[in-house]
């Protein structure tokens, strides 16, 4: 399987009317991809872990990966993606990364989770 041995699920919803404007649908959200291929790195910030004054007094969990996935994989910046039975929001906008030869090209998307 090479450098993409782990498996990410991309999930992408319809725009409904909401009372505020249009909202995404997750109840009728469609399966993009089942069983993406990818590389999932965990991303480590000090910044990330910081509370903010609202935040001192809960317990809060931040949790973000950068998802590298071979080629041009659709993923954008309104899906969410399923990846070690959590599921994430797509935080990051997904860049192509073409190299020169056209091998090893890659699609990069941070996915991020917020617990508590």
């Amino acid at each position: 399987m090479g450098l993409y041995r782990d498996s990410v699920a991309v999930l992408r919803a319809p725009l409904i009317p909401g009372p505020y404007g249009d909202v995404r649908d997750w109840v009728n959200a469609r399966t993009v991809y089942t069983a993406l291929r990818a590389s999932v790195q965990p991303v480590i910030s000090s910044r990330e872990g910081l509370a903010t004054d609202l935040d001192q007094d809960r317990e809060t969990g931040i949790t973000t990966y950068r998802v590298y996935t071979p080629s041009q994989a659709d993923i954008r910046v309104s899906d969410r993606a399923r990846y070690g039975g959590q599921l994430y929001e797509v935080s990051g906008v997904s860049l192509i990364w073409p190299v020169i030869t056209g091998r090893n090209s890659y699609t990069l998307a941070t996915i991020r989770r917020v617990d508590g």
